[in-house]
């Protein structure tokens, strides 16, 4: 195995306001395609906390880049 492997997360990030106003607020959600799982954010300030957080949690959820991928 490569010691210097890669490690990457993916998700599908969704962003809307619920009104057309430019001061509204956004809302968003990233769904993680690996895991089939979906996490909603009343702030954009919230999804970056969540980032933050997933990120720093345990290794195992994360996955190496496919050498075609490289």
């Amino acid at each position: 195995m490569d010691t210097d492997q890669h490690i990457y997360r993916s998700y599908l990030l969704r962003l809307w306001r619920t009104k057309n106003d430019p001061n509204a607020s956004w809302y968003a959600s990233l769904e993680d395609p690996v895991k089939g799982t979906r996490k909603g954010f009343s702030s954009l300030n919230a999804m970056v906390d969540y980032l933050q957080s997933d990120l720093n949690d345990d290794a195992e959820t994360i996955h190496p880049i496919p050498e075609e991928q490289k």
